[in-house]
């Protein structure tokens, strides 16, 4: 029994030693891995396992910060070669690059993909209602614009030019939902113009536009480029009675040039219309004698209504002698080359040679009855401007 006892005895105590000796060993490997561990914080050299470890946390945490949203004191500075072009001119505009150069690179990369998404991105961005002004007037040049006040309006432009090409109707959609909402006249402008391009027949709606635009006290009293060059729809619709708006306009310094060069497109398309409708309405265009002059001064003799309204004019007890001499003086003129308007083209006029002739024939006519003879002096003045020149023998060539 006391031999039993001393054996269990011995056993625990030796079991005792070696758990002594375990758990010593594991403290002194501990304090170790403490130590190696200042020791890096040390700046001592990492295994190349833990340094390889330690190299891809730090890349993780770089990454994560790049997705995170950028603070106040870091902006985003997107690479404008990944942006849509659109987008890009939109952030470009705000820079130091002149406007007009930021909007041609614009179009000519809008130009340069299928018309069909050019059209799209367009229209996305019509209608997100962002816009930046270019400080540059509203100026038409034949079947485009030549400058553009602000982003839309050169993107309007475009969009107008493409869907003419296409022979789609997205520009005549968009324009019309503008031009119910009279926020900008350039926008207005661009947008009449538009409408008139896809759908040229639709004259009533864009006579009830014109009046919307005509009307509006803010654009009246302050005329943008683009108000001015609007008044060319008055010619591009041909109606006589729009003389009557276009006059009142012209009683604004700021608008006489631009509201008189309209008169003169829509007298030029229809000529015989307008001149029946100023001798029908004494009183219109009294306030202009000059302009009236020039509106009959137009007429093309070798058509007998055009010539006949222009004999009763100078009938007329109502139109004073300054008048008529001014019509005179205005038969002999060559017309002055105007600028380019956002609808209509100049009317082909006849050759000089031609008109000449056509000129000194009716007055000759005149003279040869005795018609007009306050103006008889006038009317040889002329003949002696128009008539062509002697050929041999002293022959005129006249009939």
């Amino acid at each position: 029994m006391n031999s039993r006892f001393a054996i269990f005895f011995l056993v625990a105590v030796v079991l005792g030693e070696i758990l002594l000796l375990i758990y010593s060993q594991e403290k002194k490997a501990g304090k170790r891995r403490s130590e190696h561990a200042e020791i890096h914080k040390l700046g001592e050299p990492m295994p190349k396992w833990e340094a390889a470890a330690a190299a891809a946390k730090q890349k993780m945490a770089s990454m994560e910060l790049e997705l995170q949203e950028p603070g106040e004191d870091s902006p985003a500075q997107p690479d404008p070669r990944t942006l849509p072009p659109i987008q890009n001119a939109h952030r470009a505009l705000r820079g130091t690059a002149p406007k007009g150069d930021v909007l041609a690179a614009m179009e000519r990369t809008l130009l340069a993909q299928p018309p069909e998404t050019a059209i799209r991105q367009i229209l996305a961005f019509l209608g997100s209602g962002e816009d930046f002004p270019t400080g540059i007037r509203f100026t038409p040049e034949e079947d485009r614009l030549s400058g553009a006040s602000s982003l839309r309006v050169a993107l309007l432009d475009l969009l107008g030019r493409l869907c003419r090409k296409t022979g789609t109707r997205e520009a005549a959609d968009a324009g019309r939902e503008i031009l119910q909402t009279p926020d900008s006249a350039d926008e207005f402008a661009v947008c009449l113009r538009n409408v008139a391009w896809i759908e040229p027949d639709s004259s009533g709606y864009l006579a009830e536009r014109m009046d919307a635009l005509l009307s509006h006290p803010g654009w009246r009293e302050n005329p943008s480029g683009g108000f001015e060059a609007a008044l060319d729809v008055a010619a591009f619709l041909g109606d006589a009675r729009r003389l009557a708006p276009l006059e009142d306009l012209a009683q604004n310094p700021a608008l006489r040039i631009p509201a008189e060069t309209a008169m003169e497109r829509l007298c030029e398309r229809s000529p015989i219309d307008c001149l029946r409708f100023l001798n029908r309405k004494p009183t219109l265009l009294e306030s202009l004698p000059k302009i009236r002059a020039v509106l009959f001064a137009k007429a093309d003799f070798s058509h007998s209504e055009q010539r006949m309204a222009v004999e009763t004019y100078l009938d007329r007890a109502d139109v004073g002698p300054l008048e008529k001499v001014t019509l005179i003086e205005e038969l002999w003129r060559q017309p002055a080359p105007r600028p380019p308007a956002l609808l209509t083209r100049p009317v082909e006029a006849a050759e000089k040679e031609v008109r000449a002739r056509r000129i000194s024939g009716v007055v000759q006519e005149w003279l040869e009855s005795g018609r007009f003879k306050p103006l008889k002096p006038n009317l040889e003045a002329l003949l002696r401007r128009v008539a062509p020149p002697a050929g041999p023998g002293g022959e005129t060539g006249q009939r």
